[in-house]
């Protein structure tokens, strides 16, 4: 199996050499390489509508999709960590993402239903 993908990564290199050579004899440029963008970084805090908890270290995550769908998770995660009987109204409690600038990306209740942002956050 592993003959099998080597000759196929072996065909694909081929083919794109191939296609590279054929691009510069035809005086075709080949497409530049830009450089990577770097990849956004996201910060999820947690509020029980008295206090906030903070995230001061953040997540690499590749856009606001998912930082929005890793919110969604984190929410899940602390609901379970925190089934204890004393902790049984959750309702008050959210979860705000933020962009590197501090621009909120969403807002999740604990229901798990997003939170209305206003327009000026």
């Amino acid at each position: 199996m592993c003959e099998a993908t080597d000759a196929a990564q072996a065909r694909a290199l081929t083919s794109s050499c191939c296609a590279a050579v054929t691009m510069a004899a035809l005086g075709t440029a080949l497409p530049s390489l830009s450089p990577a963008k770097p990849v956004p970084r996201y910060y999820f805090h947690f509020s029980d509508g008295k206090r906030q908890f903070s995230d001061a270290s953040g997540q690499d995550l590749l856009g606001i999709a998912a930082a929005r769908a890793h919110a969604m998770q984190q929410v899940r995660e602390i609901k379970a960590a925190m089934c204890h009987p004393q902790i049984q109204d959750l309702s008050g409690w959210t979860l705000t993402a933020v962009d590197g600038e501090g621009r909120t990306v969403c807002e999740i209740g604990f229901d798990l239903r997003p939170v209305r942002v206003s327009e000026d956050s």
